[in-house]
């Protein structure tokens, strides 16, 4: 099976926070490259793109420079890596349809909580698309379906035979109240 690369288009313009964003400037280069490391080591490769013709801020034409030096030097160790989590965390875009119905916000605010409460305790995770559960099954010790509502037959039999295995499910909300 080929192994899919994630590209991250990597933006230099300057956001904020309520969303507005100025092209024509450039943003800070020590943000910018510290979001471009965290993405990175996640394992996503870096792709670096301007958008429009013209510019009137050309410090965001180096910030990236040393990153990608950095990435092609060290790309046998960060490319290709095998996980070590023995956490899953289960999502769908089906079940961000389900929740969300217009609000992205709400459609992941489970998936969310798990994400920061894992990252807060320091313990390795893998998202895992519900999909994919025979997949990574065997990797992972412990499945957690942060309030999952929709899963269709296929998913839901992967997940038996994941229980049958020997694997362990942590539910919570809907997917917890499961009898």
């Amino acid at each position: 099976e080929q192994e899919i690369i994630i590209s991250e288009c990597t933006s230099h313009d300057v956001r904020y926070p309520d969303g507005i964003w100025f092209r024509l400037a450039s943003a800070p280069a020590a943000e910018t490259q510290m979001w471009e490391q965290e993405a990175i080591m996640g394992g996503i490769v870096p792709w670096i793109h301007y958008s429009g013709i013209h510019t009137y801020d050309n410090r965001r034409m180096h910030i990236s420079n040393d990153i990608l030096d950095w990435h092609q030097k060290y790309e046998e160790y960060l490319c290709n890596r095998t996980e070590i989590a023995d956490v899953g965390v289960l999502w769908s875009q089906e079940n961000g349809d389900f929740y969300g119905k217009g609000n992205a916000e709400h459609a992941i605010m489970h998936w969310n909580g798990f994400r920061h409460a894992l990252t807060k305790g320091r313990i390795p995770y893998l998202p895992i698309h519900t999909q994919d559960i025979k997949k990574y099954g065997d990797r992972v010790k412990v499945l957690v379906l942060p309030d999952l509502a929709v899963l269709n037959q296929s998913e839901q039999n992967d997940l038996v035979e994941y229980l049958k295995r020997g694997g362990n499910l942590v539910m919570t909300g809907k997917s917890g109240m499961i009898v």
